[in-house]
């Protein structure tokens, strides 16, 4: 059985084709494996922020509330309103 040279670089070639490939999978699946245990610790950390937030007010303040009477009606009423719509200021694309 008579080898050549040419079918063994061939071969080579191939496997380091193949080799390099894998290891460009391998660096992807290593990459996303870090962003997500980046995100992991600092979803953790936030919570921990989260935690030391001063509370907001009240949802009703009793001394800032308006008078029972008010609003007696839901509408608007607009009077003479002049509307005036200048062209060269007005950017649409």
């Amino acid at each position: 059985m008579n080898i050549v040279i040419s079918d063994l670089m061939a071969g080579f070639i191939g496997m380091a084709l193949s080799y390099g490939l894998s290891l460009n999978v391998f660096l992807i699946i290593s990459v996303q494996y870090q962003c997500f245990r980046a995100e992991s610790i600092i979803s953790v950390e936030r919570l921990e922020q989260y935690m030391h937030l001063p509370s907001e007010a009240p949802e009703i303040i009793e001394s800032s509330r308006p008078q029972s009477n008010w609003p007696t009606v839901g509408k608007v009423e607009i009077r003479n309103l002049k509307v005036n719509l200048q062209l060269h200021s007005l950017k649409l694309f």
